[in-house]
């Protein structure tokens, strides 16, 4: 048996002897300011004191395997788990949005929401929480720490953080938000098409496109290093969503970085397992 089917059977295993526990999962409502309904899958541990709010990935779900799969491993392990679906302007959003649709939604309406999410968890008894992000999820992350402090918060877990800038020229991308820039010094707020990340074509307004835009690698370094929660970020040596130097250069923030070798963007087949031990290291 190789070490990756022996974990795999380890995990079915781990999986069955729990189910019992897996009973305290519910799917939690919580209303929002501007009327919108978020929703959060909420697996309730009491083996841990930590609570661990987990973010997903651009216009996806928690339902996205990597998503899925860690809060499962992690609920396992013992902690408490919190997985929302961001609403991205939707009601009760249950399904990822293509990138060709109409998106309301901006990096603020984003933070925010995380933000509910932490104080519900305070409100419910965590006197800990860790924030883990993936992909884009990492970004929010990173975003929600650079405006709130909260002490509950006491670690921030990355995992793939986003590079925006690879799959579009730095020319194409300085071009558009000069033209989101001058459309907003004329007040026009009309919806146009942009490229945002890996979506060739992203209908939004200028102002919610230069929310998630102006998040250039150098500005992400800047954010990191001036972040006191205590960091890691995780990486794949193989993750083809990230600049080749990307890695090195995250490396410059200072922050704890552990890069899984072979590793692509999802930590897909074996790899799901270095995440998950990763992770717990951090953790610990």
């Amino acid at each position: 048996m190789t070490n990756g089917t022996y974990r795999c059977w380890l995990m079915s295993l781990l999986g069955i002897l729990l189910l019992p526990a897996i009973s305290n999962a519910a799917t939690i409502e919580l209303k929002l300011a501007n009327g919108l309904i978020t929703t959060a899958k909420y697996q309730k541990n009491d083996l841990k004191n930590t609570a661990i709010i987990i973010l997903h990935g651009f216009l996806v779900t928690r339902n996205f395997r990597t998503i899925a799969n860690l809060s499962t491993a992690l609920f396992d392990e013992g902690y408490t788990v919190l997985a929302p679906n961001l609403t991205l302007g939707i009601n009760r959003r249950k399904v990822s949005l293509a990138c060709e649709a109409i998106h309301t939604h901006n990096l603020s309406d984003d933070i925010n929401e995380i933000h509910h999410w932490i104080h519900w968890l305070i409100d419910k008894g965590h006197k800990e929480v860790v924030i883990i992000g993936h992909s884009f999820g990492s970004l929010h992350s990173l975003a929600y720490l650079s405006h709130y402090a909260h002490p509950a918060v006491k670690k921030m877990i990355t995992t793939s953080l986003i590079d925006l800038e690879h799959a579009i020229s730095k020319k194409t991308s300085a071009s558009q938000i000069k033209t989101a820039q001058a459309q907003l010094a004329q007040n026009n707020h009309q919806l146009q098409e942009y490229q945002v990340s890996y979506c060739k074509k992203y209908v939004t307004s200028p102002s919610a496109f230069l929310s998630y835009a102006l998040w250039s690698k150098e500005h992400i370094i800047k954010v990191l290093s001036t972040i006191q929660v205590p960091t890691t970020i995780i990486v794949g040596s193989a993750d083809q969503r990230m600049d080749t130097h990307w890695i090195d250069t995250l490396n410059k923030s200072g922050k704890q970085l552990i890069r899984i070798d072979g590793a692509n963007h999802f930590f897909d087949a074996d790899h799901e397992f270095d995440l998950l031990d990763s992770v717990l290291g951090s953790l610990e």
